[in-house]
């Protein structure tokens, strides 16, 4: 189903669903090709990338979310465009770590991770998952100073989770969701564990000389310039990744205490995989939280509570301040009108802002009103510039990449459908839709 082309289907069934109708739509797919989306055992993190049914249902509650360019998503299709971004993220930096490329010689082997365009493409990736992460905390600390004041998180008899579901879908705030559902802390482990990684290697690569000495390979002025960048980002993060690393974790083993200590209404043990399954899957796509999760929600933000304990390691006034632009997650009037005056597009591929191209008065040699056309204006539009490939689906952009290089070739070749498996459509120079 992965490679069937149900595009038409979204594009008439977005004019007529309500979003729980969506919701029912997609728990009962889910249940008809046996989702798997508990991860609450903290399963190898293969088998969650490797989980090509999450994207296929993610994909479709993106694209049902998708109301057009400055335009907000729902909570559900936010909550989609959020992770499938992520998991695009994480399988990119696994295949970059793990992966050699044949060269262009039967003995010659190229690792992504010695070449200084992959790093450079990878660095705008970086960018986002630490700004994503900052996000996260930001949005989980603000949460108990937002909500109404009938909503009670610190103590699980008295708190209403009807209540707080309301507020969070009215607020679009998915930041409980990501925290909560296994699914979404498995993908933001296995990131917080590659970009350590990545980082490790960020900084041997900057104390290693230029020259050959001992048992040292030589390493290019380009490729510990690149890697000198992501040093960088990961030592000037506002949130480390091992405060991150050890919230999972804690969050982790909460869940599994209360799940081995409870059952379901229905009187099945939460420790039961299917019960606990159906759950995530819910969960997994915004849906509401089981009554066992008021215990972890009080457990996150009681006093002396897991939140709590981080705010030591946390500069909450530069978190505050922090331009979270990139995410393009708020999507209130005021950021919108922001971005539209930007006349900036975000590249979904390198994660960084791209010019749009300018409007096209003509296509003859006379302009629209008659007056002489500015020959240098004109000019604009012989000068090369890159092409953009635009998702059909979600509408995300990328330029088209140069392939001359073997390695590139590689890295283009991870990017033939979009991250929300949607199908590209190559745009005529400095043309920005279809």
């Amino acid at each position: 189903m992965r490679n069937s082309n149900y595009d038409d289907l979204l594009a008439l069934a977005v004019r007529y669903l309500s979003p729980q109708l969506a919701y029912d739509w997609l728990i009962e797919l889910a249940r008809i090709l046996k989702l798997q989306a508990d991860y609450s055992d903290d399963s190898h993190h293969d088998l969650l990338v490797r989980n090509i049914t999450i994207q296929l249902c993610l994909s479709i509650q993106s694209s049902l979310g998708f109301k057009g360019d400055f335009k907000p998503r729902d909570f559900g299709g936010k909550n989609a465009w959020i992770i499938l971004q992520l998991r695009n993220i994480v399988v990119l930096t696994t295949m970059a770590a793990n992966l050699v490329i044949p060269g262009s010689s039967p003995n010659e082997k190229i690792l992504p991770l010695e070449d200084p365009e992959i790093i450079t493409a990878l660095t705008g990736s970086v960018r986002w998952v630490l700004d994503l992460l900052s996000w996260l905390i930001d949005s989980l600390l603000s949460l108990p100073r937002t909500i109404p004041p009938n909503v009670n998180l610190t103590e699980a008899s008295k708190l209403s989770l009807s209540h707080l579901e309301a507020y969070l879908y009215s607020s679009n705030d998915n930041s409980l969701h990501l925290l909560l559902a296994s699914t979404t802390r498995g993908f933001l482990t296995a990131i917080c564990r590659r970009l350590q990684h990545l980082d490790y290697i960020a900084v041997k690569a900057i104390i290693v000389p230029t020259v050959s000495s001992g048992n040292h390979t030589p390493i290019s002025d380009p490729l510990r310039t690149a890697y000198r960048e992501i040093a960088a980002l990961t030592s000037s993060a506002t949130v480390r990744l091992e405060i991150i690393l050890t919230l999972l974790h804690s969050v982790s083993s909460t869940i599994r205490n209360i799940n081995a200590n409870h059952t379901s209404p229905q009187g099945t043990p939460v420790s039961s995989e299917k019960v606990r399954n159906l759950l995530e899957i819910k969960m997994l796509f915004g849906g509401p939280f089981p009554e066992i999760f008021k215990a972890v929600i009080a457990e996150l933000y009681m006093e002396d509570g897991l939140l709590e304990t981080l705010r030591e390691d946390i500069d909450e006034g530069q978190l505050f301040f922090t331009d979270f632009g990139i995410l393009e997650l708020d999507e209130n009037e005021v950021s919108i009108n922001k971005k539209r005056r930007m006349n900036m597009t975000m590249d979904c591929f390198k994660k960084k802002w791209i010019q749009n191209p300018p409007e096209r008065l003509t296509d003859t040699l006379g302009s629209i009103d008659g007056s002489v056309i500015d020959l240098d204006a004109e000019n604009l539009w012989k000068r090369p510039a890159p092409r953009w490939r635009r998702c059909t689906r979600c509408t995300a952009v990328s330029e088209e990449i140069s392939m001359q290089r073997q390695s590139v070739q590689w890295l283009v070749l991870q990017q033939r459908r979009c991250f929300c498996s949607g199908y590209w459509c190559i745009l005529a120079p400095g043309e920005t839709v279809a």
